[in-house]
């Protein structure tokens, strides 16, 4: 702004600077009395007002857009802050949805089991197939899920697979396309706890050394409508003995 006005003084200087010069003189080097006329007379004659006038015009109106583009920055930078907060404020309320929806979900659990009394729990079979004797091996479970949250969840589908392993190195993970179907589980709700029977089959013969893996997948929803899903992996031996996959966190999860 003083840089602006200062050359703005000089520029409007240099303008009258016409109106200021000194009165002539005479050859023999004395002034002109006749002929002098004061150079403030010249400065505030009524044809130089115009000129006063168009300059102070110009200076104010320099003075204003000024001030006018300080404020058109301050706006901004008004606006700027205001749009920060709203964006904190949406975060802030997001992230408080989702600690209510977490608080208020459903979990759901699960694990496999036996059905008291049976007698057939692993039983290994045959059939006859298009090259042949085909042998498999039958698994009778018991598939039992809780929900441990506080609102109820609707079980959509239950996929399920076993495969005969001879190592821990042989245990995969399978998405629900490469497991079987084994419908659904009605609703269950906040505490509560289901159960049913899972039957799972797999070609081939124990081998010395050889047990079951087993994968399962539960998807479900609940009141919010969000997709979750819980899955479990277990071993199961040719005698019957039954233990969770601890070891490999990707097959037991819960989401």
């Amino acid at each position: 702004m003083a840089k602006f006005v200062t050359f703005f003084v000089l520029c409007f200087s240099s303008a009258v600077s016409g109106l200021t010069s000194q009165p002539p003189v005479e050859p023999s080097g004395q002034p002109n009395a006749q002929s002098y006329e004061p150079y403030w007379h010249k400065v505030f004659k009524p044809d130089v007002l115009p000129v006063w006038i168009g300059g102070l015009a110009a200076l104010f109106a320099s003075m204003a857009g000024l001030l006018t583009l300080r404020n058109l920055k301050e706006q901004a930078r008004t606006g700027l802050l205001a749009a920060d907060a709203a964006e904190k404020g949406a975060k802030a309320a997001f992230l408080s949805a989702q600690a209510v929806m977490n608080a208020e979900r459903a979990w759901i659990f699960a694990e496999l089991g036996w059905y008291e009394g049976t007698l057939l729990r692993v039983v290994n079979g045959a059939y006859t197939g298009e090259d042949g004797p085909v042998f498999d091996i039958t698994a009778n479970l018991k598939l039992i899920c809780k929900n441990e949250g506080r609102s109820p969840a609707w079980i959509d589908h239950v996929y399920a697979r076993m495969d005969i392993v001879s190592a821990g190195s042989d245990i995969k993970d399978y998405d629900r396309k490469q497991c079987g179907n084994h419908g659904l589980i009605g609703p269950i709700g906040a505490s509560g706890e289901d159960s049913r029977s899972l039957q799972l089959v797999c070609d081939g013969r124990f081998k010395e050394g050889d047990f079951l893996s087993i994968y399962v997948i539960l998807e479900y929803h609940d009141i919010f409508e969000t997709p979750r899903k819980t899955t479990l992996g277990y071993s199961l031996t040719s005698d019957g003995h039954l233990a969770r996959q601890d070891g490999l966190p990707g097959r037991n999860r819960n989401t």
